[in-house]
């Protein structure tokens, strides 16, 4: 289900609710806004398929390699929206007309609130939407040092987040990201020994991964959007504090100082002594 921006911008309710209440769609399907018009989108030619509907399918898979992108269905998408609080996102995609022939690629997430699309996060923004929800599964984290630079594959990755007010009042949101990384490629670091490496490139690894969480989180916070369901997490551990704060909360989720910590773990240096 492919909506165009400009449709976005305006409202989708009322489209959502018409195929929520008809007995055939599937609840499934998924949600997509395009960078420009869904005829757009739907009627470029694929080289690897003949109908586009079946070319995004894969891209929706595929983007579970590169964990820059999320795949959102009818009933994700619609149950974040009836719920108030939690604003809901859907993957952007766009045709790559740079490319011979011209191709269609996933370019990150559109913001909505309430069902209005309100922004965008780029490819890295959305890693950082992802590396906070626990929905990194695979792809790579790319650094760079004054030794050289190297190309990180992740092997494994959760993360927890947990926000709490505190009695003054504040809001509290600390997000731990824990990840486990293998050397994929090593430019550099020459005369350096597998320890030194290992240490760089784990400093370097976490600055990397703490700066796509904050970037994320401080442009939804410009756009007042809480997707990361804050709000409703609150709503469910502390109930009374919610009742006096919900209210407010698009004001006091723009003012919040995340509270980010990453812990990597390098399973191997990478490191070929003579080659």
């Amino acid at each position: 289900m492919i909506f165009g921006k400009e449709t976005a911008s305006k409202g989708i309710k009322d489209q959502l609710d018409l195929f929520l209440r008809d007995h055939e769609v599937r609840i499934d399907v998924s949600i997509l806004v395009s960078d420009s018009t869904a005829n757009e989108i739907l009627t470029t030619k694929s080289e690897m398929s003949p109908m586009s509907a079946l070319d995004i399918t894969q891209l929706l898979k595929n983007q579970q390699a590169t964990s820059e992108s999320i795949d959102v269905d009818l009933l994700e998408f619609f149950s974040k929206l009836e719920g108030k609080t939690t604003c809901p996102v859907a993957s952007l995609i766009k045709v790559d007309k740079q490319s011979s022939p011209p191709r269609l690629e996933l370019s990150g997430l559109a913001v909505f609130k309430d069902d209005k699309m309100v922004g965008e996060l780029d490819k890295d923004k959305s890693r950082g939407y992802l590396w906070t929800m626990n929905k990194v599964e695979s792809g790579t984290v790319d650094v760079e040092t004054e030794s050289g630079r190297a190309s990180l594959e992740i092997c494994s990755s959760s993360s927890s987040l947990n926000p709490s007010v505190q009695e003054d009042g504040t809001i509290s949101v600390p997000i731990t990201v824990k990840t486990e990384l293998r050397v994929r490629e090593l430019v550099g670091f020459e005369n350096q020994d597998a320890a030194a490496i290992e240490k760089e490139l784990q400093a370097a690894a976490i600055e990397r991964i703490k700066g796509r969480v904050l970037s994320c989180f401080q442009a939804t916070q410009a756009y007042q959007a809480d997707i990361y369901g804050i709000g409703t997490l609150i709503s469910q551990t502390q109930p009374n504090k919610w009742k006096d704060i919900q209210e407010n909360w698009d004001q006091l989720y723009s003012q919040i100082k995340p509270e980010i910590k990453a812990e990597v773990t390098i399973k191997d240096s990478g490191k070929i002594l003579r080659s």
